[in-house]
């Protein structure tokens, strides 16, 4: 896992690694909406994946739909 052991957050790298998965289908989970996950705003900017959505990903929960305002 990473260096802080002790954050909820993980990159894809990590929750690949967490969740037993190839990062790229870690990615492709994020972009699919079977994973919630945050990106960062710059260009390229990473993602963090929540411990608690990797979990619920793997029982096969799919997040709620986010709605803008």
């Amino acid at each position: 896992m990473s260096k802080c052991d002790d954050s909820p957050w993980m990159t894809v790298a990590e929750a690949a690694a967490y969740m037993r998965r190839h990062p790229k289908t870690v990615l492709r989970m994020l972009y699919d909406g079977e994973l919630a996950g945050y990106q960062a705003t710059e260009p390229n900017g990473r993602w963090r994946i929540h411990r608690d959505d990797a979990d619920n990903a793997l029982r096969g929960h799919r997040p709620p739909h986010l709605r803008s305002a």
